[in-house]
């Protein structure tokens, strides 16, 4: 990165590394969207959309929480390619949990199943 001086006679320059910058935010906005992609309630008016939102927050949050950069690049050395994969296998996870409300049972009906 060349950058100018503020007396315009010289440039200095800095040692940037601008691929790993535009990684980072790759990261960040692949899991944005995941959580954006999460349905839990279906519906175009108002007070499904704020019920959808509230319903999802807790789990929008642990994801942003478990899939920083830090964690993803330096912990697990996970490139584009494994990233969007686990990406792929969170969703399709979530999505199988999923159940109708007639489906739920409580811990001791589901003892006795």
């Amino acid at each position: 990165l060349i950058c100018p001086r503020a007396d315009g006679t010289t440039n200095f320059y800095l040692p940037v590394n601008l691929f790993h910058i535009d990684l980072e935010l790759a990261f960040i906005d692949q899991v944005t969207a995941l959580g954006e992609r999460l349905i839990v309630i279906h519906g175009d008016d108002t007070l499904s959309k704020v019920a959808l939102q509230n319903a999802v927050l807790g789990f929008q949050m642990h994801l942003r929480a478990t899939f920083t950069t830090q964690h993803v690049l330096e912990k697990h050395h996970l490139m584009c390619e494994a990233f969007d994969w686990v990406l792929g296998e969170v969703e399709s996870k979530f999505n199988q949990a999923l159940v109708n409300p007639s489906d739920m049972c409580g811990t001791l009906a589901a003892q006795s199943i």
